[in-house]
């Protein structure tokens, strides 16, 4: 599932956190909606919970859609059919639909979040920072496959794989340490991986293989 989503955008919002992950609206290539009015265009009056069409024509509320968590807006029957400016609003033979969310003022911020640019940096960040970390975690340390059934257990395991990767990391920047120091880190990081992949191959050619850093 993408995260990008607009149930994510509103729970996340929900909650204060700010919402940095790519819009999923701005990857998708919906060719129907080239050179048609965007949702902007139509502005929404909460008093009488309808929106106004670039034609200042009314579009009601007509149902909401369960699955998919917004109210669906219309206009009469007939209204988009005879509108001067319906080849510019709509390619549906029913007339021009706009939806609407019941947390929409929390979409529209979370929205705006992602599209700024404090998220497009992090997001540029994260392609050479986070995904590695992820994929070393998928490749080395079991990261594609629980290894206990139930959420906190596989918490669990989450936790352990991202022990042994900071241990790793310790490694790396223990450079001069004392032996003993580099020892004991190897011997818990290899303790550690051992739990979470009890059939672990050797990738490297030491001894202490499961702990080399990448």
């Amino acid at each position: 599932m993408a995260y990008g989503i607009s149930s994510n955008f509103i729970a996340l919002a929900s909650r204060g956190v700010r919402t940095h992950m790519a819009d999923l609206r701005r990857k998708q290539n919906n060719h129907r909606q080239e050179g048609i009015y965007g949702q902007e265009r139509f502005r929404y009056d909460a008093r009488s919970d309808t929106f106004t069409c670039p034609a200042r024509r009314k579009l009601y509320n007509h149902h909401y859609h369960n699955l998919r968590g917004y109210y669906e807006y219309r206009a009469g029957k007939g209204v988009c059919g005879r509108c001067r400016l319906a080849h510019l609003c709509t390619r549906a033979k029913a007339g021009r639909t706009v939806n609407r969310y019941h947390h929409q003022e929390l979409l529209d911020r979370a929205r705006r979040q992602s599209n700024g640019p404090a998220a497009v940096r992090d997001r540029k960040r994260r392609q050479w920072f986070q995904e590695r970390n992820f994929g070393e975690a998928a490749v080395q340390h079991g990261f594609k496959r629980a290894r206990w059934r139930g959420l906190e257990k596989q918490t669990i395991q989450d936790q352990l794989i991202a022990t042994v990767q900071n241990l790793k990391i310790l490694l790396r920047k223990a450079g001069s340490a004392s032996r003993p120091l580099i020892t004991v880190i190897e011997s818990l990081c290899t303790a550690l991986q051992l739990l979470i992949m009890p059939r672990a191959r050797p990738i490297y050619d030491t001894p202490t293989y499961l702990c080399q850093p990448a």
